[in-house]
């Protein structure tokens, strides 16, 4: 897709958004920003990796690394928001149309409790609650977001997004269930870089 496609995109995405969300649709205006800043500079190394994939991909020839180290400390903060029913309906305006998403039937077919969430949308709600307590308001300060995908959100659950700011300018997170915060993370190895000056 070509950048001024996806920008047209965007604009129109977030346009039927607010058409139908109205006020609420301020709660994902930052995500969608940053997405189109991650497509406008994807030929750049490692600008925003976001982990897409269970499986470690290659990147040059070797064998990207993973993992993550923790600080061994209590977390600096945690964002918590309950993940809404809806909102896997409006994540399929973005062209990920699969059945798991919303088909209650297919999914107990295939083992599952219920309807699961959008990847691009557990991370965004990872990367909003980042943003929120790290540079609130500016979002642009961003320069790089990774994470691995570990568990499946289902709508309904209270999330936890936990940080470590390790430096100035890097934290490392995961997101959890508030409900059962020791049970498999549903995003983990996380890390985020962002700009200080523009912050």
């Amino acid at each position: 897709m070509k950048l001024s496609d996806y920008n047209q995109f965007m604009r129109r995405f977030s346009e039927d958004f607010k058409t139908v969300f109205g006020d609420d649709a301020k709660i994902f205006q930052a995500t969608a920003d940053f997405a189109r800043q991650i497509h406008a500079r994807l030929d750049r190394d490692d600008i925003a990796n976001l982990e897409r994939s269970f499986i470690a991909r290659r990147k040059h020839g070797e064998l990207m690394n993973i993992a993550v180290d923790y600080p061994d400390r209590e977390a600096d903060f945690a964002y918590e928001e309950t993940y809404g029913y809806n909102w896997p309906l409006v994540y399929r305006m973005m062209g990920d149309w699969h059945q798991q998403h919303i088909d209650w039937s297919y999914t107990e077919q295939t083992g599952l409790e219920r309807p699961i969430a959008h990847g691009v949308s557990s991370a965004g709600v990872a990367m909003r609650h980042v943003i929120s307590l790290l540079f609130p308001g500016h979002p642009e300060a961003m320069t790089r977001f990774k994470c691995r995908f570990t568990s499946p959100v289902l709508p309904g659950v209270r999330l936890r997004t936990v940080v470590w700011k390790t430096a100035e300018g890097e934290a490392r997170f995961r997101m959890v269930n508030a409900d059962a915060p020791d049970s498999k993370p549903f995003l983990n190895n996380g890390i985020v870089e962002w700009d200080p000056e523009r912050a």
